[in-house]
């Protein structure tokens, strides 16, 4: 049943991938990757976007530079053991899998991911049609329920999903509201975060003295006046002496509503068919299982019936003339040669593809060498934050004409980089490192991998994926197969013909010109 409002799902993506990296056994890819908690994030967001049936999807993620809290109070999450590199690894491929499903995701250095959805569930807040529905498993976000925004977490295991509104809100916390979250913070702190509180001033002494006193400004100008009932003699000398403390861990719980980012409500809308790369990067990295949910979300699954009654149903609709002719035609007649294509596959030489491997990663090792010695030191060319600072910090290349990302930071996408050629003589390495690291891992490594026994991959052919009516294929995309430059030239060369036949290519020339003109 779909909501009465549009609402945008704003994703606590650390929190969802810590969660799911310790919920889930380790899950590895066929070349060894950890995908654990990879698999956990995308498997919890399916399930939320059947539930949940947003018009408008972002995410947001914490960044490793320090957060403003840190110059508030220097033992801010100072007790938090560091997570295992295996997590941090796969936080890139959460984000990859982002861009495959077309989902926009903030994040600011300074800030923490709460923030930045604080501050995205404030600027939607302003459009009364628009309900605002927060994935986390942070009881943190509670803070930010009201008439507009809601909390959605998961329970252990993410199988039991609660929606929290204000009234669940109060239920779960003793009778308080939202806007009384960060005063219970400040009382009864936050150990997780190393938030200190009031000592002495637990959940329940907290709670109780917030719904007497509404406030902590409301309890402590009721404790200078003597007027607090029911209170321990302990509890009551615990608030006189830790009084900053109170005042200094509610600054800390607050979360911030007003992170420096662009975004642009229109930017977030969520249109699965979009998701135009979602299928491929699932069956790269081996999620099987997903890709039938994926495709369920697509309403792509099939009712149950009988052969029988379907083909009495089709005959009904032909007879009522429902279906053009073209149906019979031209698509229904195509079926049987697409399913032929798909189980023929096409063959690939493995030795060819492992040659280029061997060659395209020394070529990768110069560049990193070339590229290091113009910038004068070794940083991670693959981040996009240590590139950005090699670039404009230590280079001290303009940024001026380049685009932002939505966080506010300057992109090196590839169309900004060839905006800045002839600026620096870096610039034609990382270009050309980019196309050798996208033909490395999109085609030469992965390609191999997806052969059956016989060497030959099967690709699914989609007759109505495109708005053109063109055909689309995924799982892997074969017709994206690079066509220009040297290596693109090479890597067609490693798919080959059985021993006698030979491969003969047939295109339009300008089909769509041609057709206009004739019918003009």
């Amino acid at each position: 049943m779909k909501p009465k409002k549009k609402r945008l799902l704003v994703i606590d993506a650390n929190s969802l991938i810590h969660r799911a990296y310790h919920a889930l056994p380790p899950l590895t890819t066929s070349k060894g990757q950890q995908v654990n908690a990879v698999f956990g994030f995308l498997s919890v967001l399916f399930k939320t976007i059947k539930e949940i049936q947003p018009s408008y999807i972002a995410a947001a993620f914490d960044t490793a530079a320090p957060t403003k809290r840190l110059e508030k109070f220097k033992e801010y999450k100072a007790k938090r053991v560091r997570a295992d590199d295996e997590l941090y690894e796969q936080m890139p491929l959460v984000k990859e899998a982002l861009d495959a499903f077309g989902i926009m995701y903030f994040e600011k250095d300074g800030y923490e991911a709460d923030d930045v959805i604080g501050t995205i569930a404030k600027r939607t807040a302003k459009s009364k049609e628009i309900e605002t529905i927060i994935l986390t498993g942070d009881a943190d976000a509670f803070q930010l329920v009201d008439e507009t925004t809601k909390v959605y977490t998961m329970g252990k295991g993410f199988q039991d999903a609660s929606l929290y509104g204000e009234k669940e809100v109060k239920a779960r916390l003793g009778g308080i509201s939202p806007s009384q979250v960060v005063d219970y913070k400040g009382l009864r702190g936050d150990p997780s975060d190393n938030i200190p509180g009031v000592k002495g001033v637990g959940d329940k002494t907290a709670v109780q003295l917030l719904l007497q006193c509404g406030s902590m400004e409301g309890l402590y100008k009721a404790l200078k006046k003597d007027e607090l009932k029911d209170v321990r003699p302990a509890a009551l000398t615990a608030l006189t002496k830790y009084k900053e403390d109170a005042f200094m861990s509610r600054d800390l719980a607050r979360i911030d509503l007003d992170v420096p980012i662009e975004m642009p409500i229109e930017d977030l809308v969520w249109d699965i068919t979009k998701a135009k790369e979602a299928n491929e990067y699932l069956s790269r990295m081996g999620f099987r299982s997903l890709q039938s949910r994926f495709a369920d979300l697509k309403g792509e699954k099939a009712e149950e019936v009988s052969p029988g009654d379907l083909i009495e149903r089709i005959e009904k609709l032909r007879e009522d003339e429902v279906f053009s002719k073209e149906i019979y035609e031209l698509e229904l007649k195509l079926i049987p040669v697409l399913r032929a294509m798909e189980k023929a596959g096409i063959k690939i030489d493995k030795k060819h593809f492992a040659g280029l491997k061997k060659e395209i990663s020394k070529e990768i090792t110069k560049l990193e060498a070339k590229i290091y010695k113009k910038s004068g030191q070794e940083f991670n060319i693959n981040s996009s934050k240590q590139l950005s600072e090699v670039l404009f910090e230590k280079l001290e290349l303009s940024p001026k004409g380049l685009k932002k990302t939505p966080g506010g930071v300057i992109s090196i996408a590839a169309g900004e980089l060839e905006k800045l050629q002839g600026e620096h003589k870096i610039i034609e390495d990382l270009l050309l490192y980019r196309e050798l690291r996208k033909m490395y891992t999109t085609y030469i490594t992965p390609l191999p991998g997806m052969t059956d026994s016989n060497n030959r991959i099967h690709t699914n052919f989609d007759q109505l994926g495109t708005a053109t009516g063109r055909l689309s294929s995924s799982s892997p995309n074969l017709q994206n197969i690079p066509v220009l430059g040297d290596w693109g030239s090479r890597i067609r060369k490693g798919f080959v013909a059985e021993k006698g036949y030979k491969f003969l290519s047939f295109d339009y020339s300008q089909m769509e010109l041609r057709l206009a003109a004739h019918v003009a």
